[in-house]
Order: C-alpha cells, then structure tokens, then sequence
C-alpha cells in the first residue's frame, strides 16, 4: 500500500506513517521452510487504514514497553522461540 507521511498524534511521533487499507499478495509459493505458515501466497484485505513507525523498534524500544505494558512474549509463555538464524543473510 501507499505510505504517507502524517502528522504526530496520540502515541503516534514524527517516524510514523499512515498505511492505507487495501488489498495485496501476501506469502510464497516457494517457501524456504514449507511448515512456517507463509505458503502459499494469498490475496489478503486491510479493511482499515493505520498507523506504523517507519523504521524497527530497538530492543531498548521494546524493552521498555514490555515492561510498562506488562507484555509477555510468545517465546516466555511457550518457553521457547522459532528463530529463522541460519536462513538469515549475513
């Protein structure tokens, strides 16, 4: 989708950017890892237009709103975490 860039508000700041709703392709149809969940590619809806940052949350970013939102993370309630480490790029 198309990405505007748009004012501070809210919780919003300067690096947010407005996503409009649409359609797209989402997924593969040559996956790396077939049980992974992102085959095969399909047509997927965003009814709603929202807000995202434009650039990665730091792990300091995410730390602190772990701990002020008392967020728990899949891999603390499952007791494990499905890393893609060697299918990364270098």
């Amino acid at each position: 989708g198309e990405s505007v860039e748009v004012s501070p508000r809210g919780r919003g700041s300067a690096r947010t950017r407005l996503i409009r709703g649409g359609e797209f392709l989402m997924g593969t149809d040559r996956p790396k890892i077939v049980g992974d969940g992102e085959s095969p590619s399909r047509l997927v809806r965003i009814s709603q237009d929202f807000l995202l940052d434009a650039y990665e949350v730091t792990n300091g970013e995410f730390s602190a709103f772990a701990d002020e939102t008392r967020y728990v993370t899949d891999s603390e309630r499952y007791g494990w975490s499905f890393v893609f480490h060697l299918e990364l790029d270098p």
